[in-house]
């Protein structure tokens, strides 16, 4: 199977694999029982209703990690980008995935969940995307939670709506 980044290889070498139960969706606990969370960055951006720049989304999920002790486990895949390309961003503790011109983050999410370890949650309220997940992570034995981007952006919301991040239209969003 073809790696993505040394982060993933790093973080599936670093993961035991077993054959867990098969796919649920996920209580909100799931962001911090998971072995890896994998973020669709625009999709969590659009439920934000584009207020939240990729800057700011790369610094909330940091502090996020740092505080939640999942530092080395959090991608943050990203439409577009020159190439295909991923880093791991160490002084942040998350690795960012840019899809490139020839596919898109869905595309790469889909591609990878599975493989990133043994239980893996994705952030995405892209139905299409969690239905390819689950059929890579079904063959795989690997246990795939979806989580709404609306519960990441509860989480987020104390530290976001402190820095003046989201636009008053987020906050009926978070509401619901």
């Amino acid at each position: 199977v073809r790696r993505v980044t040394r982060a993933a290889a790093a973080l599936a070498a670093a993961t035991p694999r077993s054959r867990p139960p098969p796919c649920s969706l996920a209580p909100p606990r799931s962001l911090l029982s998971s072995s890896a969370l994998l973020i669709d960055t625009d999709n969590l951006r659009g439920k934000a209703a584009f207020s939240l720049t990729h800057t700011r989304a790369l610094a909330h999920i940091s502090r996020f990690a740092r505080r939640r002790g999942l530092r080395g486990r959090i991608v943050l895949a990203i439409d577009h980008g020159a190439r295909h390309e991923a880093h791991y961003l160490a002084r942040l503790g998350v690795a960012v995935v840019f899809s490139g011109p020839a596919r898109t983050a869905d595309d790469v999410i889909a591609r990878d969940a599975a493989h990133l370890a043994a239980d893996v949650a994705v952030v995405s309220a892209d139905g299409e995307l969690a239905a390819r997940c689950r059929r890579h992570a079904g063959a795989l034995g690997t246990r795939l939670r979806v989580v709404s981007p609306l519960r990441l952006l509860g989480v987020l919301s104390p530290a976001a709506a402190a820095g003046g991040v989201f636009a008053p239209e987020s906050a009926a969003l978070l509401a619901q």
